[in-house]
């Protein structure tokens, strides 16, 4: 089973020695199997485990588990209490809350213990709730290595090994479609025609299908993508049907339901919808579309140990020294006295209600929306700009605009130098 899986990995590039592992560890025996499995092949990883705050008191007892079991071994453990607010679908809810969480701990890989037995359920429920043929795929991001195995491979690996983990009693319960397609139908069926590789090989054949279908209505529009914002021009999609739209942003996430209502917004401006991992929205001439983790919180910045630089979403900031202005000024670039500065900046995103005074129009208190909606900045990329404070002074619209009151004269001593890429 070593073998198997260390050639899967290896075969699929589903990941490297060089990256940054997060699996996630419930405590039942698919990830710690996973888990065992991938300390032996030499992988380093963290683990993120989730409290779903059910089994009156059994998920606290999970997160013991698994604390302690990892952490008594030297490995990381990052946890994360999702609390269900009583309105929705919980296991909807609970997904979106355990991946957001996965992602904002900013590793290379997401790793889930995922087998060919979750794998075929999927199959299964997609196609009784009418969405697709589709099973669970390895993706960009997340990836699967256990795809290849079967429950039985794992349970068996997991007696063989010795391997502890904890057994969750609500999965024999069948008032949930998961639990009674696992518990009661699969096994009724595929005792009498062996449905596994039917039904698998027929979600691959369609996934392909799909796939094919996809990469032809690419063909069609084109797309932009600046500063992490993928944009659509309006105009190509208006005409089309939900269809198109559906295979057109497949890849982000948009689902057929989300596709016939993206197709009543499209002239709607101001318009949005959100995927599992990604905000849409309509502009007045585009279509746009960011990854929700590249919003971001705010970063406090220490004026010391110059030169340094700064990561904020899909921009990197570079703080330095200078003692002279340079002759040529750009949008990537400013300067501000260090004599008018606190020890510690922040930096963050635009806010309603921010304004600024900036320079080149004669010291007037201008608010950002204003400025934005003049350089015909997008409703997406205003929020991922980066803007300095100084306090509660804007000091610089990154590649916009710096502040009047802090404009730098000739008896200017030290300044504050900060340049910025993508």
């Amino acid at each position: 089973m070593l073998n198997r899986l260390k050639e899967h990995i290896e075969s699929k590039n589903l990941f490297s020695d060089n990256d940054q592992l997060l699996l996630a560890v419930s405590g039942g025996v698919d990830s710690m199997v996973l888990a065992h499995l991938l300390s032996d092949l030499g992988y380093v990883y963290a683990v993120a485990h989730v409290d779903h705050n059910t089994r009156s008191g059994g998920s606290q007892k999970d997160k013991e588990f698994v604390n302690k079991y990892f952490e008594s071994r030297g490995i990381s453990v990052h946890n994360h209490l999702f609390q269900h607010d009583g309105k929705g679908n919980f296991h909807d809810q609970a997904h979106l809350s355990r991946y957001s969480f996965f992602r904002s701990l900013a590793y290379d890989k997401i790793v889930t213990a995922h087998h060919k037995d979750d794998h075929l359920e999927t199959i299964m429920v997609n196609f009784f709730n009418g969405r697709s043929t589709e099973g669970i795929r390895s993706g960009e991001e997340v990836k699967r290595p256990l795809l290849i195995f079967s429950k039985q491979e794992l349970m068996a690996y997991a007696k063989q090994y010795d391997i502890p983990f904890r057994t969750d009693k609500s999965n024999s319960e069948n008032h949930y479609l998961r639990n009674f397609v696992r518990n009661k139908l699969i096994p009724f069926i595929d005792a009498k025609y062996d449905i596994e590789q039917k039904l698998t090989s027929l979600s691959h054949r369609n996934t392909l299908d799909s796939e094919l279908l996809g990469q032809m209505v690419r063909r069609e529009v084109s797309s932009v993508e600046v500063n992490g914002v993928v944009k659509y021009n309006l105009s190509d999609l208006k005409n089309q049907g939900s269809t198109f739209l559906f295979h057109l942003l497949f890849s982000y996430g948009l689902n057929r339901s989300q596709a016939e209502n993206l197709v009543q917004i499209l002239d709607k401006v101001g318009k949005e919808m959100e995927t599992h991992n990604y905000r849409i929205l309509v502009d007045r001439e585009e279509l746009l579309i960011v990854k929700k983790d590249e919003e971001q919180r705010n970063v406090d910045v220490t004026l010391q140990d110059f030169p340094f630089n700064i990561t904020f979403g899909t921009y990197i900031l570079n703080f330095d020294l200078a003692t002279d202005l340079p002759k040529k000024h750009g949008s990537d670039r400013a300067y501000f006295p260090l004599s008018k500065l606190e020890n510690r900046l922040t930096i963050r995103s635009w806010k309603a209600g921010d304004y600024m005074y900036p320079f080149g129009m004669s010291g007037k208190k201008k608010k950002l929306k204003k400025l934005f909606q003049e350089s015909k900045i997008d409703r997406i990329t205003k929020n991922k700009l980066p803007i300095i404070l100084n306090n509660d002074d804007i000091i610089w619209v990154a590649t916009l605009r710096s502040d009047h009151r802090y404009l730098v004269d000739d008896s200017e001593g030290n300044l504050l130098e900060v340049t910025i890429s993508s």
